[in-house]
C-alpha cells in the first residue's frame, strides 16, 4: 500500500504500538484519552475526498488492534464499497464501535415531483425515519444522467429536457424514496409566455414595471387614481428607458381627458386597426413598446402593447397575435382576449403611440 499523502490523527481509547509500517505511515500522531475511541481515519490518498472502507480497516486495526473490526462492521453501519467522505467515514467508525445503533425504518424526500428549467437546480430533502437514527447516510442516484444529475449531497441539476428519477436510499436497511423531475427547455431569451402561448418581448421588459393604476394616488385633477392613459404610459416609458418611471412621475403629463403622455410622443392618429397593429408590430421589432387606445360605449381605456408573437405575420396582423399589460390591475394579457372580454375595440380615430 502507498504511502498516504494526507494524514489526520487516531484517537485511541488506550496506548497502541504501532509496529507495522502502514501504522508508522498512515498514523501521524497519537492522541491518548481515556474516553476516547478510535475516531478518524486516514484518508484521501487520492484527494478526492473520500476513504475507502479498507482504508478505514486498516487505521483501526493500529488504533485498536488486530480483531477490532471487520468490513462487515463497517458495512452494517453504513460503509459502502465505494467509500464515503471524511466526516462520514469518521460516524461509521463510531457507529461501529459503539454498537447497538438505532436503525433507519424508512426514507421520505420533500417533494415527489419537481419541475424546472435546465440548468436550474434543487435539493431533494430527503432524510431518514426515525430522525434519531444512527446512521443517517443516504446514497443518491437519477435514472437518466442526459435529463438531470444528482451529487452526494442531494442537489439535482437540470440538464436536458426529459424526465429522471432520482432515488435516495438508505445505507442502512436499503430504504428508499423516489422524486420525479421534469426538465423544461429554457424560454428563449426575450420572450415569455402567458395563458401558455410564447411572446417575443421589448427589450427592456420587466415584470416590476407592470404598475396598477389603483395604487397611484391623484396628482392633477379630479380623479381618485392617476388613470390608465398615465400608468400605460409609465408602464410603456419604463421599458423603453429600461428603468422604472412612475405613473405619478412629473415627466407623465395626466389629465382627465387622457392627455397622459409625457414621453411617449409619436402619435398616430385616425387610421385603422391594422394601420394601428403594423405600427405596434414595428415598434417590437425594434425592441420597442407602443400605447393603444381602445373604447366601449361612453368610455375608453389605454393599454400597453408589450409583445407579440413569433410567427405574426407583418402582413396579416391581428389582435390576437400581440401581449398587452392593462394598467387596471397591472397584469398581462392576450390583446384579443382583453377586447372579447371587456366589450372593447379599437376605434378608428383614437391613437396609438410609440416612443420614437
Amino acid at each position: 500500500m502507498r504511502k498516504p499523502r494526507k494524514i489526520l490523527s487516531v484517537i485511541a481509547a488506550s496506548s497502541v504500538a504501532l509496529t507495522s509500517l502502514f501504522c508508522v505511515t498512515a498514523v501521524e500522531t497519537t492522541d491518548v484519552s481515556s474516553s476516547a475511541v478510535a475516531k478518524t481515519v486516514y484518508g484521501d490518498v487520492d484527494h478526492n475526498g473520500y476513504v475507502s472502507t479498507l482504508d478505514a480497516i486498516l487505521v483501526m486495526k493500529c488504533a485498536l488492534g488486530e480483531n477490532a473490526v471487520k468490513a462487515e462492521n463497517l458495512t452494517a453501519a453504513g460503509m459502502p464499497k465505494s467509500g464515503l467522505k471524511l466526516n462520514d467515514a469518521i460516524s461509521v467508525m463510531e457507529i461501529t464501535l459503539k454498537g447497538s445503533p438505532v436503525r433507519v425504518k424508512g426514507v421520505a424526500v420533500s417533494a415527489k415531483s419537481k419541475t424546472l428549467e435546465v440548468g436550474k437546480t434543487f435539493a431533494v430533502g430527503a432524510s431518514v425515519n426515525p430522525s434519531n437514527a444512527t446512521n443517517k447516510y443516504l446514497a443518491y442516484s437519477t435514472s437518466n444522467s442526459k435529463v438531470a444529475t444528482v451529487n452526494s449531497n442531494g442537489t439535482v441539476t437540470a440538464k436536458a429536457a426529459g424526465t429522471a428519477e432520482i432515488k435516495a436510499t438508505s445505507v442502512d436497511g436499503g430504504y428508499t424514496a423516489k422524486c420525479k423531475v421534469t426538465v423544461k427547455a429554457p424560454q428563449p431569451k426575450g420572450t415569455i409566455k402567458v395563458s401558455g402561448v410564447t411572446y417575443k418581448v421589448c427589450d427592456n421588459y420587466s415584470s416590476s414595471y407592470l404598475y396598477d393604476q389603483r395604487n397611484y394616488s391623484k396628482f392633477n385633477e379630479g380623479s381618485t387614481n392617476v388613470g390608465c392613459s398615465a400608468t400605460a404610459e409609465a408602464i410603456g416609458a419604463s421599458m423603453y428607458f429600461g428603468k422604472k418611471i412612475a405613473p405619478d412621475d412629473p415627466k407623465i403629463i395626466w389629465t382627465a381627458w387622457g392627455a397622459g403622455f409625457g414621453l411617449a410622443k409619436v402619435r398616430y392618429y385616425n387610421n385603422s386597426v391594422s394601420s394601428k397593429l403594423k405600427v405596434a408590430y414595428t415598434q417590437l421589432q425594434k425592441g420597442n413598446p407602443t400605447i393603444i387606445n381602445t373604447a366601449s360605449y361612453g368610455s375608453d381605456h389605454w393599454l400597453t402593447i408589450v409583445g407579440v408573437k413569433p410567427g405574426a405575420s407583418s402582413s396579416n396582423l391581428k389582435t390576437s397575435d400581440f401581449l398587452v399589460a392593462n394598467p387596471w390591475g397591472g397584469v398581462l394579457s392576450n390583446l384579443e382576449t382583453y377586447l372579447n372580454n371587456t366589450g372593447r375595440w379599437i376605434p378608428y380615430d383614437y391613437s396609438v403611440r410609440a416612443y420614437e
